[in-house]
């Protein structure tokens, strides 16, 4: 990793060997290390970028480009994208930085990532931070969609549930050759209407735009269809975590009120804080309250 350590505020860049794969990382700062997994599967980690400045003001941030997703392009399959291999990742980074042990702030997927580390490592976690994460088991899958639907305008509601229909009759009709373009972009489309859902004030999805090079969706349906078939599931392991832990939501998130409440429940002397007012995306809709709940928790 080629680092200038002159200044705290320079981003660095450094990639490792895992798997088998490239898998690159940025840092940003100095202190106590606090690795930022983002959500996905297969979503650039850039949008993360603004908390990573914030923290890197009294932390090491660590930023994770998660394999298949951002820098760390991989070949697509079941060899390359699964979720142990996303774990032997973040621990490959953590051995190149040369920490034994670190805190995890996890956002959605990311947060689902972060929990499986925490209960197959914990002596490795010193604290972790769970924003708007995806659950402890599967059942997280269908509410988080249903939720993302129902928030949507009636219009728009219509056109995802007709276009949504055409494009699983499309996907279900492919071979295991590439997706086509045209099927791609419709795929995208869909993605980028939904992110209204992810907000609580709506009009803020037009700056949240995702491109063709921020979204690996392959990544996304293997992982998903994994976890699905495999009827993921770390609940009863959680009882035994005793790693210090923040539940951070909004109140209008998507992933849904009962997925953050039966995670906290299950997290020995967890804390869950509802932020009103307030979507997917905290630091976007109410940062003030974001930042002051993840400090405090960080310093204490």
């Amino acid at each position: 990793m080629a680092a200038d350590r002159t200044s705290p505020h320079i981003l660095q860049a450094g990639s490792v060997r895992s798997g088998g794969q490239t898998i690159h990382f940025q840092v940003l700062g100095e202190g106590a290390p606090l690795f930022l997994l983002g959500g996905g599967p297969g979503l650039s980690p850039e949008y993360m970028l603004p908390v990573m400045a914030d923290l890197a003001k009294a932390h090491q941030c660590i930023l994770i480009h998660q394999r298949g997703s951002g820098l760390s392009t991989v070949p697509i399959s079941a060899e390359t994208i699964n979720l142990s291999l996303f774990l032997d990742d973040i621990l490959k980074v953590a051995a190149e930085l040369k920490h034994s042990s670190f805190s995890i702030l996890g956002h959605s997927w990311g947060g689902l990532l972060a929990m499986e580390l925490a209960v197959r490592y914990p002596n490795r976690i010193d604290k972790l931070l769970l924003i708007g994460a995806a659950g402890s088991n599967t059942d997280y899958i269908p509410l988080f969609m249903q939720n993302l639907f129902e928030s949507l305008p009636p219009d728009d509601r219509h056109f995802y549930a007709t276009a949504g229909a055409e494009l699983m009759q499309l996907l279900a009709a492919l071979d295991e050759q590439p997706v086509p373009d045209e099927i791609f972009r419709l795929h995208l489309r869909l993605y980028n209407l939904a992110m209204k859902g992810y907000f609580f004030d709506q009009s803020l999805a037009q700056s949240f735009h995702i491109g063709e090079q921020d979204l690996n969706l392959a990544v996304k349906d293997l992982m998903e269809k994994w976890l699905l078939d495999t009827r993921w599931n770390i609940r009863k392991r959680l009882k035994a975590l005793d790693v210090p832990t923040i539940l951070i939501q909004g109140r209008q998130d998507p992933m849904g009120l009962e997925t953050a409440l039966a995670t906290s429940r299950a997290i020995p002397h967890s804390s869950l804080h509802i932020i009103e007012r307030c979507g997917h995306l905290p630091w976007l809709e109410q940062p003030g309250e974001f930042y002051k709940l993840v400090g405090e928790f960080l310093r204490n």
